[in-house]
Protein backbone atom coordinates (compact mmCIF):
# COMPACT_ATOMS: atom_id res chain seq x y z
CA UNK A 1 0.00 0.00 0.00
CA UNK A 2 1.31 3.40 -0.85
CA UNK A 3 1.07 6.22 1.67
CA UNK A 4 -0.10 9.66 0.59
CA UNK A 5 2.52 12.36 0.20
CA UNK A 6 2.20 14.37 3.40
CA UNK A 7 5.35 16.42 3.10
CA UNK A 8 4.89 20.18 3.23
CA UNK A 9 5.66 22.18 0.11
CA UNK A 10 9.29 23.13 0.04
CA UNK A 11 10.20 26.75 0.64
CA UNK A 12 12.31 28.72 -1.80
CA UNK A 13 15.91 27.57 -1.67
CA UNK A 14 18.07 29.50 0.72
CA UNK A 15 20.72 31.72 -0.84
CA UNK A 16 24.26 30.61 -0.06
CA UNK A 17 25.21 34.17 0.91
CA UNK A 18 24.02 37.19 2.85
CA UNK A 19 22.13 39.56 0.61
CA UNK A 20 23.64 43.02 0.08
CA UNK A 21 21.06 45.75 0.75
CA UNK A 22 20.18 48.40 -1.82
CA UNK A 23 21.42 51.88 -0.92
CA UNK A 24 18.94 54.34 0.53
CA UNK A 25 17.54 57.05 -1.72
CA UNK A 26 19.44 60.10 -0.47
CA UNK A 27 20.00 63.70 -1.55
CA UNK A 28 23.38 65.46 -1.63
CA UNK A 29 24.65 68.98 -2.22
CA UNK A 30 27.45 67.82 -4.54
CA UNK A 31 28.39 64.86 -6.69
CA UNK A 32 31.48 64.35 -4.51
CA UNK A 33 29.28 63.96 -1.42
CA UNK A 34 27.13 61.40 -3.25
CA UNK A 35 30.21 59.38 -4.30
CA UNK A 36 31.73 59.54 -0.80
CA UNK A 37 28.45 58.30 0.68
CA UNK A 38 28.26 55.43 -1.82
CA UNK A 39 31.93 54.54 -1.32
CA UNK A 40 31.37 54.28 2.45
CA UNK A 41 28.10 52.38 1.94
CA UNK A 42 29.78 49.91 -0.43
CA UNK A 43 32.70 49.37 1.98
CA UNK A 44 30.28 48.67 4.85
CA UNK A 45 28.23 46.22 2.80
CA UNK A 46 30.98 44.34 0.96
CA UNK A 47 30.89 45.52 -2.64
CA UNK A 48 32.57 48.05 -4.91
CA UNK A 49 31.35 50.04 -7.88
CA UNK A 50 32.78 51.52 -11.04
CA UNK A 51 31.53 54.11 -13.52
CA UNK A 52 29.49 52.46 -16.26
CA UNK A 53 28.55 55.50 -18.33
CA UNK A 54 28.45 59.24 -17.98
CA UNK A 55 26.49 62.12 -19.42
CA UNK A 56 28.18 65.23 -18.00
CA UNK A 57 26.01 67.56 -20.08
CA UNK A 58 22.96 66.09 -18.30
CA UNK A 59 24.77 65.81 -14.96
CA UNK A 60 23.98 62.11 -14.90
CA UNK A 61 26.35 59.24 -14.17
CA UNK A 62 25.62 55.50 -14.08
CA UNK A 63 27.63 53.19 -11.83
CA UNK A 64 27.60 49.40 -11.68
CA UNK A 65 28.88 46.75 -9.32
CA UNK A 66 32.50 45.98 -10.13
CA UNK A 67 31.42 42.34 -10.48
CA UNK A 68 29.03 43.32 -13.27
CA UNK A 69 29.48 42.37 -16.90
CA UNK A 70 30.29 38.93 -18.21
CA UNK A 71 33.62 37.17 -18.03
CA UNK A 72 35.42 37.39 -21.34
CA UNK A 73 36.29 33.98 -22.66
CA UNK A 74 39.96 33.49 -23.43
CA UNK A 75 41.00 31.89 -26.67
CA UNK A 76 40.96 28.11 -26.80
CA UNK A 77 44.72 28.04 -27.40
CA UNK A 78 45.47 29.89 -24.19
CA UNK A 79 47.29 27.94 -21.49
CA UNK A 80 46.59 30.55 -18.85
CA UNK A 81 43.69 29.97 -16.53
CA UNK A 82 41.59 33.11 -16.42
CA UNK A 83 40.61 34.43 -13.00
CA UNK A 84 37.92 37.00 -12.61
CA UNK A 85 35.54 38.35 -10.00
CA UNK A 86 32.97 39.13 -12.68
CA UNK A 87 29.60 37.46 -12.12
CA UNK A 88 27.35 39.45 -14.45
CA UNK A 89 25.98 41.24 -11.37
CA UNK A 90 22.93 43.33 -12.33
CA UNK A 91 23.35 46.01 -9.61
CA UNK A 92 23.43 49.57 -11.00
CA UNK A 93 22.65 52.99 -9.65
CA UNK A 94 22.78 56.48 -11.02
CA UNK A 95 23.89 59.72 -9.50
CA UNK A 96 22.11 62.61 -11.15
CA UNK A 97 21.46 66.27 -10.51
CA UNK A 98 17.81 67.23 -10.00
CA UNK A 99 17.27 70.80 -11.24
CA UNK A 100 14.14 71.60 -9.19
CA UNK A 101 15.55 70.27 -5.92
CA UNK A 102 19.05 71.55 -6.71
CA UNK A 103 20.40 68.30 -5.24
CA UNK A 104 22.26 65.21 -6.39
CA UNK A 105 20.18 62.04 -6.04
CA UNK A 106 20.88 58.31 -5.87
CA UNK A 107 18.49 56.46 -8.16
CA UNK A 108 18.01 52.84 -9.16
CA UNK A 109 15.17 50.69 -10.36
CA UNK A 110 13.99 47.50 -8.71
CA UNK A 111 15.42 45.33 -11.49
CA UNK A 112 18.94 46.64 -10.86
CA UNK A 113 18.80 47.06 -7.08
CA UNK A 114 20.09 43.59 -6.13
CA UNK A 115 23.45 41.89 -6.36
CA UNK A 116 23.79 38.25 -7.48
CA UNK A 117 26.65 37.54 -5.04
CA UNK A 118 27.35 37.91 -1.38
CA UNK A 119 29.47 40.54 0.32
CA UNK A 120 33.24 40.45 -0.01
CA UNK A 121 35.64 39.99 2.89
CA UNK A 122 36.49 43.67 2.83
CA UNK A 123 37.28 46.70 0.67
CA UNK A 124 40.83 45.47 0.05
CA UNK A 125 39.53 42.56 -2.06
CA UNK A 126 38.38 44.90 -4.82
CA UNK A 127 41.05 46.20 -7.21
CA UNK A 128 39.08 49.42 -7.74
CA UNK A 129 39.58 50.22 -4.04
CA UNK A 130 43.33 49.75 -4.28
CA UNK A 131 43.85 52.85 -6.40
CA UNK A 132 45.78 55.78 -5.04
CA UNK A 133 43.84 58.96 -4.31
CA UNK A 134 44.46 62.09 -6.39
CA UNK A 135 46.33 63.59 -3.45
CA UNK A 136 48.57 60.52 -3.15
CA UNK A 137 49.29 60.57 -6.88
CA UNK A 138 50.52 64.16 -6.52
CA UNK A 139 52.84 63.07 -3.68
CA UNK A 140 54.14 60.16 -5.77
CA UNK A 141 54.78 62.40 -8.77
CA UNK A 142 56.55 65.06 -6.69
CA UNK A 143 58.74 62.51 -4.93
CA UNK A 144 59.53 60.71 -8.20
CA UNK A 145 60.51 63.99 -9.87
CA UNK A 146 62.74 64.76 -6.87
CA UNK A 147 64.54 61.43 -7.38
CA UNK A 148 63.03 59.42 -4.49
CA UNK A 149 63.21 55.65 -4.75
CA UNK A 150 60.01 53.59 -4.94
CA UNK A 151 60.75 52.24 -1.45
CA UNK A 152 60.94 55.79 -0.05
CA UNK A 153 57.71 56.76 -1.81
CA UNK A 154 55.93 53.71 -0.38
CA UNK A 155 57.29 54.44 3.10
CA UNK A 156 56.04 58.05 2.91
CA UNK A 157 52.55 56.96 1.86
CA UNK A 158 52.44 54.37 4.63
CA UNK A 159 53.42 56.99 7.22
CA UNK A 160 50.66 59.31 5.99
CA UNK A 161 48.03 56.55 6.23
CA UNK A 162 48.98 54.87 9.50
CA UNK A 163 50.86 51.89 8.04
CA UNK A 164 48.67 51.33 4.99
CA UNK A 165 49.01 52.63 1.47
CA UNK A 166 45.30 52.60 0.66
CA UNK A 167 42.60 54.29 2.70
CA UNK A 168 39.39 52.34 3.35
Amino acid sequence: MSSPNTSAPSAAPEKPYTEIPAPPHEQFETQEELLLFMRNFSHQHGFAFVKDSSHPEKKSYVYRCNQGRKIRQSSENSDKAQRSIKSNCPFKFSGSYHQKLEKWLINYNTKNSRHNHGPSEGPHTHPVNRRLSKEDLVVVEQMFDAGATPANIKQTLMKQHGGKIYQF
